[in-house]
């Protein structure tokens, strides 16, 4: 079972004039093996892609290379859960862009 739970929205204004915007999305993804056998797992995720150079991502968390992000916006986790367990991962990114800007597609 895979549940990806949003936390925390978090919108606010940057800058003495609020020349930009930025909105914080806090998640996780709790993942529970109900089965009686361990079992492997693999997820896949992916954090909001900018098709629009004003647009900037940030991934606070998990932690990964800002090079490689660059290169791949998907994330992936490889674990293996006994019968009844339960992990949650933490998923927090920060999209920052212009005040006068609609974005679109976040959810």
């Amino acid at each position: 079972q895979v549940e990806k739970i949003l936390l925390n929205k978090f919108q606010e204004s940057e800058g003495l004039l609020g020349g930009n915007r930025k909105i914080t999305y806090d998640y996780e993804i709790r993942i529970k093996n109900n089965r009686r056998s361990e079992e492997s797992v693999h997820i896949f995720d992916q954090i909001p892609i900018a098709m629009n150079e004003d647009i900037k991502v940030e991934l606070i968390s998990p932690k990964k290379d800002k090079k490689e992000l660059e290169k791949n916006t998907k994330l992936d986790w490889q674990m293996v859960l006994k019968p009844g367990e339960e992990k949650v991962i933490p998923l927090k990114f920060i999209i920052r862009f212009p005040k006068n800007m609609t974005v679109y597609g976040l959810e």
